[in-house]
């Protein structure tokens, strides 16, 4: 009897062994699948990653391979491409219900902006974030069954307390063709390190992962705006693209009338060069008939 008891408990250690070591091995491909489902979810477009890797024993997650799909209608493949990213987050807390999170290094992060008028890829993005993981009916109690499934999706998963992201090597390719002024030609804008301390949501409301993926976004488009190389135009419209998480409707509608301001300043300054052309022209003319 004490014979078939040791066989069964042998039995039961090593069952327990091989589960432990299959979530083990296939933990890594666990977050991946969640980070690609939330993300997805939260930006509305395609989001996928490489390659995860967790150390349980130091508190440490790298990252690698990052792809944030282009909304239907723009002309690249990809928003935004990431080489790596490491995270370092406090042990104790992925049993409470937010997570801490000590510091975010991000390397090697792309963006291609495409601004076609008053829309650009990336605020179709941010608003995307903003509607999904918003409150419904505007307030974080409200019953979560009046939820869709994507903001269910979206807003899920445990909250985010960061201390610190840190972004190096950024590059920013913007294109603005249909602009008053611009050739066609991308400008390219890069920004050696940008560091944002405690991102937090305007609202009050929980960080989650895909309100983090917005404020890292907004943080990187109006870092871009500040480049002296940005025409005005151009300016505005990163500047109205990177306030969409902040400050509620009347800030996006006041960001809006600006661009559309600069827009029209755009326009008038071309036609008043044609005019000006023509005149010469004129002048010239009227000088070589005398």
């Amino acid at each position: 009897m004490k014979k078939r008891l040791r066989q069964i408990l042998i039995i039961g250690l090593l069952l327990i062994f091989v589960l432990v070591l299959a979530l083990w091995f296939s933990i890594d491909g666990i977050i991946r699948q969640q980070v690609d489902v939330r993300a997805t979810a939260a930006l509305g477009v395609k989001t996928t990653l490489d390659q995860v890797t967790l150390n349980v024993f130091g508190g440490s997650l790298a990252l690698k391979g990052m792809n944030i799909a282009n909304p239907a209608g723009f002309t690249d493949p990809s928003l935004v491409n990431m080489q790596s990213c490491s995270v370092t987050v406090n042990l104790h807390s992925l049993l409470t219900p937010t997570v801490k999170i000590n510091t975010i290094a991000v390397n090697g992060l792309t963006m291609s902006l495409d601004i076609n008028g008053l829309n650009t890829n990336l605020s179709t993005v941010l608003n995307n974030i903003k509607t999904n993981t918003a409150s419904p009916a505007g307030s974080a109690a409200a019953a979560p069954a009046t939820q869709t499934a994507t903001q269910k999706t979206a807003s899920g998963g445990k909250a985010l307390a960061v201390e610190k992201v840190v972004l190096t090597n950024i590059k920013v390719i913007i294109r603005a063709g249909l602009l008053p002024g611009q050739s066609g030609v991308p400008i390219t804008v890069v920004i050696p390190r940008l560091v944002l301390n405690q991102p937090t949501n305007p609202n009050g409301r929980p960080l989650r992962i895909a309100d983090l993926f917005g404020q890292v976004l907004s943080a990187v488009a109006l870092e871009a705006a500040k480049s002296p190389t940005i025409p005005s135009p151009v300016r505005d419209s990163l500047q109205t693209a990177g306030n969409i998480l902040a400050g509620g409707g009347r800030g996006l509608l006041n960001s809006a009338g600006k661009l559309g301001q600069s827009l029209g300043k755009g326009v008038n300054q071309t036609v008043n060069t044609f005019k000006n052309l023509l005149t010469g022209q004129n002048k010239n003319n009227n000088g070589a008939a005398k």
